[in-house]
C-alpha cells in the first residue's frame, strides 16, 4: 500500500475506508504540523486520497503535481502552492518527469482565531469552514498577494529546518 509521508513515521490508509486521516496534526505545544515529502516517480499517488479537520497549505518546491480537491484539479509547478480548507477530500498525482518535493503546513482553524474570539472567528473563519470548496486556492508567485503568502510559507519551512536540524525528510514508499 502507498503511504503518506509524515514527520516521525508513515501513515497508512484507514482500515475503515472513511478516508479520514486518523493522525492528529496538533500537539500540546502547537496547533499545527509541518511535513516535507520527496515523492518517488511511480504510478502511485504522490499524496493519497484523504480529508482532515485541519486546514492545509502545501508548497511545491520541485517538480509538478496534479492536485485534486473534491472534483477540482489544479496543476502545480515548482514555486506554486495550494490552500485546502478543512473537511475536503484531496490527493495528488505526479505530473512530468521531475521528482516532486513538497512541504505541508497543516493547522487547526483555531490557530488563526480562537473559537472563543467569536466575532473574528465568525467573520473570517466560519465562511471558509462552511463554504470550504469555494475557498480552495491555487497560490502562484505571479499574483502579488499570493506571492506574499508563498514567501511566508517558505519562511516557515526554512525557519523550522534551521531550528530543527533533525527535520526529517520523508519518502513515500509503495
Amino acid at each position: 500500500k502507498h503511504c503518506l509521508c509524515y514527520a516521525g513515521g508513515y501513515m497508512k490508509y484507514n482500515a475503515d475506508n472513511s478516508l479520514y486521516e486518523s493522525i492528529t496534526h496538533q500537539t500540546d505545544k502547537a496547533p499545527y504540523s509541518l511535513h516535507y515529502t520527496e515523492v518517488p516517480m511511480t504510478d502511485a499517488p504522490a499524496l493519497y486520497l484523504h480529508w482532515h479537520d485541519e486546514m492545509e497549505f502545501l508548497y511545491l518546491s520541485q517538480g509538478s503535481l496534479h492536485f485534486h480537491v473534491e472534483d477540482k484539479i489544479f496543476l502545480l509547478h515548482a514555486g506554486d502552492g495550494i490552500f485546502i480548507p478543512s473537511g475536503l477530500l484531496h490527493y495528488a498525482t505526479t505530473y512530468g518527469d521531475e521528482q516532486p518535493h513538497f512541504y505541508a503546513f497543516v493547522l487547526s482553524p483555531e490557530f488563526i482565531f480562537p473559537i472563543f474570539d467569536s466575532h473574528r472567528f465568525s467573520t473570517y473563519l466560519a465562511p471558509i469552514l462552511h463554504n470550504n470548496l469555494a475557498f480552495t486556492t491555487k497560490l502562484t508567485p505571479d499574483e502579488p498577494w499570493q506571492k506574499i503568502i508563498l514567501s511566508y510559507l517558505k519562511n516557515i519551512f526554512e525557519t523550522y529546518e534551521v531550528k530543527n536540524r533533525n527535520f526529517l525528510k520523508n519518502y513515500c514508499v509503495s
